[in-house]
């Protein structure tokens, strides 16, 4: 059998070792997202010279902003899946119809937030906080940038299509391109540089909206140029395929879910902060400015394992699967351990760049210390996420970041708000995390067992 680009990408890479393989998918992701990060962490940086009420709106905004992208990346994760194990199988017209399927779905969540763009931002942030200045710095950050939210979900869609068929180094180019059109326009638009009018709020929107733009027309180009035969279906009337709909929203779906559980807990501890001041919710704004950057590494590490691991599913390996997955838990766990050491070691530092008052010092660094010794264990705990997105057990990460984000650290954290004392709110993420890690290995200890045993046990299929 002939394949085609997309399979080979994958094919050609197999004879490395399961670390040096995950590495070569996981280090242009990691890159690119981190150079995504700087999306939202240089609005912040920028927008901290306006006050902190500007910071104050962008931590609100920051939540539906999150709640977006977790339902694009988890659709986005459905097709990755689901692509990489068509490949896999060496099923070319099946790995269409997952991306003509897949990109309807998406389309659907589109519109929802570009509804909630025209007309939900008025009355999401007057219902978040009764001060009418963040209000309306909120409003005009946050209008623009769902209105057009389009940009960000051809971004993230076609990025995981050249993730799925291993030519990840384009998405490194992707991300570049589409930071540096922020980087340039941010101080341009915020403050009124080289002739342009100092828009303050809505020019950091604007910035971002047109670096999202070029970000998407880029990996358009570059999936028609290197994934040209999944996107025949487009043009040749492939129609979508009911029963791969379902899988993608069975797979994507509950990924989402568990990104809403993040945002929902987020926006309860930002209403939470609020109410002691606007410095606390502005401490806690720039700690999730922070801590997404961060995290970036492990989801880098997480989508090459779903590519990875879906893949060696496809293929009926085994052993690739067992050692591919034993290498990101390891990676993982590295990184999760540097983050501890810079969260707990040196927590003004991270907060220096956002000019933090001195009371923010004061409300931040216990916070980022907190938290930090987190860092570790949620790291190892995405690693068996990424399993139960292959394995065909999509619920159970939704399971284990419901626990975390709000059935317990929600109501841990309104029992501590009562006491008065705000340093105390933060033992809520270590309160949470160890009972959300425990229902995680015990999910993982109860699946991958008979997972492996059910494995078929021949090698990799052999290229005719």
């Amino acid at each position: 059998m002939q394949t085609d680009r997309s399979s080979q990408n994958l094919e050609s890479m197999l004879h490395l070792s399961d670390g040096r393989l995950l590495l070569r998918l996981a280090l242009p992701i990691i890159a690119s997202l981190m150079v995504q990060g700087l999306y939202s962490l240089v609005d912040s940086v920028f927008l901290s010279r306006l006050g902190e009420h500007a910071l104050s709106a962008v931590s609100l905004s920051f939540v539906v902003q999150s709640l977006a992208a977790a339902f694009f990346s988890g659709i986005a994760t459905g097709i990755n899946a689901l692509l990489s194990r068509a490949l896999g199988r060496r099923d070319e017209a099946g790995a269409r119809r997952v991306v003509v399927s897949g990109l309807l779905i998406q389309g659907a969540f589109v519109l929802a937030f570009t509804l909630f763009g025209l007309f939900g931002t008025r009355l999401y942030f007057s219902r978040s906080t009764t001060d009418g200045e963040v209000v309306a710095q909120g409003m005009r950050y946050l209008g623009p940038c769902m209105a057009l939210v389009l940009f960000s979900a051809a971004q993230v869609t076609l990025e995981r299509t050249l993730q799925a068929t291993g030519i990840t180094k384009y998405v490194l180019y992707i991300q570049v391109a589409g930071t540096a059109v922020n980087l340039i326009l941010d101080p341009t638009l915020i403050f009124g540089y080289l002739g342009c009018p100092a828009l303050g709020m809505s020019g950091a929107a604007w910035a971002t909206v047109l670096g999202q733009f070029t970000a998407a027309a880029l990996a358009l180009y570059f999936n028609q140029k290197h994934n040209g035969p999944l996107f025949r279906g487009l043009l040749e009337g492939v129609r979508p395929d009911p029963a791969l709909m379902g899988e993608v929203c069975r797979i994507g779906i509950p990924s989402a879910m568990a990104g809403v559980g993040s945002s929902l807990g987020n926006y309860c501890i930002n209403r939470i902060l609020i109410d002691f001041s606007a410095t606390a919710n502005a401490a806690f704004g720039v700690y999730t400015k922070v801590q997404a950057v961060a995290v970036l590494p492990v989801q880098g590490l997480s989508m090459a394992l779903v590519t990875l691991l879906s893949f060696f599913y496809g293929r009926r390996d085994r052993d690739r699967f067992r050692g591919t997955l034993r290498m990101g838990e390891t990676y993982l766990g590295i990184w999760g351990l540097f983050c501890v050491v810079m969260f707990t070691v040196f927590p003004g530092a991270l907060m220096a760049i956002f000019s933090p008052s001195e009371q923010m010092l004061r409300v931040g660094i216990p916070c980022f210390r907190l938290i930090g010794t987190t860092y570790f264990f949620s790291s190892l705990m995405s690693g068996c996420g990424s399993y139960f997105q292959t394995s065909g057990k999509p619920l159970y990460p939704l399971i284990i970041t419901l626990s975390r984000q709000v059935l317990i650290r929600i109501p841990v954290a309104v029992y501590l708000a009562t006491l008065g004392v705000i340093d105390w709110i933060w033992w809520c993420w270590p309160i949470s995390e160890i009972v959300s890690d425990g229902v995680c290995l015990v999910l993982f200890l109860h699946a991958y067992p008979p997972f492996l045993r059910a494995f078929a046990t021949k090698k990799s299929i052999e290229t005719e």
